[in-house]
């Protein structure tokens, strides 16, 4: 497993590409989204013309359970699109790691409910959830990139009564007792289990924590704070919208981040862990594969103008947020983090040593 392998999988550097449409005036996209999901129709007994609906309303499909940082960052933007004359709502569709969002959206039998469904996604569901989920998982092919919604940093926490103040003595820990401690995960091949794993093996260890897999990133916030906060597993790493919170009111402490999250004081994680660079997961929406190009375009210009707008910028920000992102900006993504994340996980397939117990473990 090569460090260009991780870097291409896991680290955005710079800034998000936007494309950003000539014109974001209210009554241009609302226009763009009449042409892509309204039709104006005139006959004999029509006068004048009248909106006749190829949706009822769009929906956006989230694989999370509502209150997580993907839920947020769509209802944010489905609030925004309704307010420009299409209603957009958000159905919640968990399990499977977001494969079950997934397949509702790939399996769309016709050109009308591809137009009207689109899937709302973090990175992992696009890019490796195939290679650790049960044969038949959709891949990123399958679906047609409309916009990067959002990027986000993630932040190395422990629990509030955890006996580690810095990550300076977490990782002290790692090194010379590794497999006595246990990390938090939302599943094997999310961002968060990938981005441990490249963190282990930076630091070149003899025995390295588990990594325990819970059902969502809700389920590893759980356990942080049971045992009267001293918490189920040793460390995680959260996200904003998952821990920001509960950093703040204190349920869970800091120790560093992968890059810089507003309103979290805490060091960047390679400060501690040499060679580490600065790492973002996003989230991106999609539609099936046969939906309309006029919808597809359409919506992915609605989505650029919104997250270049300065409002939602800021209200993601104070979130832990960062807003942005394009269709082929996406696209690429893709290409390259599925292809990084298919060697990474051949590499780990192939090494004889990933399936033998770990020293101190029965």
């Amino acid at each position: 497993m090569t460090k260009s392998l991780f870097l291409s999988l896991l680290l955005i550097v710079g800034q998000s590409e936007h494309l950003f449409a000539s014109d974001c005036s209210a009554q241009h996209l609302t226009s763009r989204l009449r042409a892509g999901f309204l039709t104006d129709i005139q006959n004999s007994n029509m006068r004048p013309p009248r909106n006749v609906s190829k949706c009822n309303e769009l929906t956006l499909v989230v694989g999370t359970a509502p209150g997580g940082g993907t839920d947020m960052v769509a209802r944010e933007i489905a609030a925004r699109i309704s307010q420009l004359g299409l209603n957009a709502v958000v159905e919640n569709r968990s399990g499977g790691a977001g494969t079950v969002a997934a397949n509702s959206i790939r399996s769309a039998a016709n050109e009308s409910a591809a137009r009207c469904r689109v899937m709302v996604a973090s990175n992992s569901v696009y890019t490796s959830n195939h290679l650790y989920q049960a044969s038949g998982t959709p891949r990123g092919t399958d679906f047609r990139p409309i916009g990067v919604l959002a990027e986000h940093p993630w932040v190395l926490v422990v629990p509030k009564n955890s006996p580690y103040r810095d990550a300076r003595s977490l990782i002290a820990a790692i090194r010379t007792g590794g497999s006595d401690l246990t990390a938090g995960a939302a599943g094997e091949g999310s961002p968060e289990d990938l981005i441990l794993r490249d963190m282990f093996s930076r630091l070149n260890l003899r025995s390295t924590p588990e990594i325990a897999q819970e059902r969502g990133t809700s389920g590893v916030m759980t356990a942080l704070q049971a045992n009267n906060g001293r918490g189920t597993y040793d460390f995680a790493l959260a996200s904003p919208g998952a821990g920001l919170e509960l950093i703040r009111s204190g349920q869970l402490r800091a120790l560093a981040v992968t890059d810089d999250v507003p309103g979290v004081d805490a060091p960047n994680l390679s400060q501690s862990v040499s060679g580490f660079l600065n790492t973002r997961s996003w989230i991106g929406m999609s539609g099936a594969q046969n939906m309309p190009e006029e919808a597809s375009q359409a919506l992915s210009e609605v989505v650029n103008c919104l997250t270049s707008g300065s409002e939602l910028r800021e209200k993601l920000s104070g979130r832990g947020y960062v807003a942005g992102g394009g269709a082929s900006s996406m696209a690429d993504r893709i290409r390259t983090e599925t292809a990084a994340a298919e060697a990474i996980f051949r590499s780990r397939q192939q090494a004889p040593a990933a399936a033998a117990p770990r020293p101190g473990r029965p």
